[in-house]
């Protein structure tokens, strides 16, 4: 955790008062906190820390641009991030996060990392759903996708119960084998799966 340091904020000192630190999420900071979700980015983080005798209140606002995959093509695609977030933070006994917005921490505790606190937050500004703008995907992988659906299943198909599993266990298999044989990119297995089972659920 030596390369997050940076994002350590003493939680002694005054009692009173109010302190600005300014923080850059990069490359290395992504990759740093192992992130699945983002692939890189770089968003500057304005933090303002207010110290109070009841707390310490921190004030996160995040705004930059970060790396994702495109849920359509799987590849790289820009999610604008502008959000914030604030925090009280009081001395107890132990650690406890459970309440929203209020973290406690030990006494013996002098400073708080917020690296998890600033990445979760940004990280959730992502939604369910995110796809390059029309005409903006990777038309070739794309192709992939639609090639190798288990089924091009009509409306009429899903309206009328003419779907049929066992065509489905066959597609499984034959997907399966040329992931093996290296005819399918690996990235796709999952992506491909998981269309299939939302076409049949539906």
């Amino acid at each position: 955790m030596a390369k997050l340091s940076t994002y350590s904020i003493p939680l002694r000192g005054a009692q009173h008062g109010t302190e600005h630190y300014e923080l850059m999420l990069d490359e290395e900071f992504f990759q740093t906190m192992e992130s699945s979700d983002i692939l890189g980015g770089a968003v500057k983080v304005d933090l303002t820390v207010r110290k109070s005798s009841e707390a310490i209140y921190f004030d996160f606002v995040c705004k930059g641009e970060v790396m994702i995959a495109c849920n359509r093509c799987m590849e790289p695609m820009k999610h604008e991030v502008d959000t914030d977030y604030q925090l009280a933070v009081k001395f107890g006994d132990e650690y406890n996060d459970e309440t929203d917005g209020v973290l406690i921490v030990p006494d013996s505790d002098n400073d708080l990392n917020v690296a998890s606190i600033i990445y979760d937050t940004v990280a959730l500004t992502i939604p369910i759903s995110h796809v390059h703008p029309e005409g903006e995907c990777d038309e070739s992988m794309w192709e992939v996708l639609k090639a190798h659906t288990a089924h091009n299943i009509n409306e009429d198909d899903l309206e009328y119960g003419t779907y049929d599993d066992d065509d489905d266990t066959q597609d499984d298999a034959t997907l399966n084998d040329e992931i093996n044989e290296g005819s399918i990119d690996p990235r796709w297995a999952e992506l491909l799966k998981l269309k299939d089972n939302n076409l049949k659920n539906k």
